[in-house]
C-alpha cells in the first residue's frame, strides 16, 4: 500500500519493479488588495517567516498583478506563519503584520485562519488566496483667507517631490482638495499663483511616512481633530 503524507495529492507511476510516488503540495497564495477588496494592488514587497519550524519562508515581491505561491508551506503542520510587509504599493500604507495559521480541522480538512487586515477567498480550483489589504494614503490641502479664515479660490498650488519636479497641481475651489497616490517621501506644498489681492504664500514642506502618517518639517502630525489630515 502507498499513502501520501495526507497535505499532497499522490501521483504514483511504475517502472518494472520500481514504484514512485510524487506529491503535489498544494499551494497558498498571498496577493495584495486596497481594503475594499475590489483593487488588485501591484509594486509591494514582503517577508513571510514560520514560527514551527523558526525559519524564513522568502523575501517575496510580487510581479505586477501575479500573486506569490507558497508551495512548500503545508509540509509545516500547526505552524503560525507572518506576513511582515517591507514595502507598499505607491499611494498606499504599509500595513501592520499579518498572521496566518495551518492546521486541520476535525475531519483532517485543511484549515487556514488569518488574523490581521487580510481575508481568505478561494479561486474556482478551490484554490486559497491570501489578500493582504492596504490602506491608501490620503490628505486634504486648505487654501484660507489668514483674516477670515473662508476658503480661497483660484490660487495655483503643486506638490513637489525631494528634487523639485511637481507631482500635483491644481487651482483651488471652494473647498479642501482630495490627495492620493503620493508614495512615502518627503514633498513641498508651493503656491506659484496667489488669487488677485494675495501674495504668495510661503512653501509648506512635510513627510509621508511608509505607514501612512503625514508630519511636517519639525516631524508633528498634522492630523486634525476630525481624523483627517491636512496642510493648511
Amino acid at each position: 500500500a502507498v499513502k501520501t503524507n495526507g497535505n499532497t495529492k499522490g501521483v504514483i507511476t511504475t517502472d518494472g519493479n520500481t514504484m514512485t510516488v510524487n506529491d503535489t503540495c498544494k499551494p497558498i497564495y498571498i496577493t495584495k488588495y486596497d481594503l475594499t477588496g475590489s483593487k488588485q494592488l501591484d509594486g509591494e514587497e514582503f517577508t513571510i517567516t514560520c514560527t514551527n519550524p523558526n525559519v524564513v519562508i522568502t523575501d517575496a515581491k510580487v510581479d505586477g498583478m501575479k500573486a506569490y505561491m507558497i508551495a512548500g508551506a503545508y509540509a509545516y503542520k500547526n505552524a503560525t506563519y507572518t506576513i511582515h510587509e517591507s514595502k507598499a504599493p505607491a499611494g498606499y500604507a504599509v500595513c501592520d503584520d499579518v498572521k496566518f495559521t495551518i492546521n486541520a480541522d476535525v475531519n483532517g480538512n485543511r484549515k487556514i485562519e488569518v488574523d490581521g487586515s487580510a481575508r481568505i477567498v478561494k479561486n474556482t480550483d478551490g484554490i486559497p488566496y491570501i489578500e493582504v489589504l492596504d490602506a491608501p494614503i490620503v490628505f486634504y490641502v486648505d487654501k484660507f483667507d489668514a483674516s477670515t479664515n473662508g476658503y480661497l479660490a483660484k490660487a495655483k498650488l503643486e506638490i513637489q517631490d525631494a528634487s523639485g519636479t511637481a507631482v500635483k497641481s491644481w487651482t483651488t475651489g471652494s473647498g479642501a482638495e482630495k490627495i492620493s497616490d503620493l508614495a512615502a517621501g518627503t514633498y513641498t506644498l508651493v503656491e506659484t499663483e496667489a488669487p488677485s489681492g494675495y501674495k504668495i504664500a510661503n512653501p509648506v514642506r512635510f513627510t509621508i511616512t511608509d505607514t501612512g502618517l503625514l508630519n511636517d518639517a519639525n516631524g508633528n502630525s498634522l492630523i486634525k481633530s476630525d481624523g483627517t489630515y491636512r496642510i493648511s
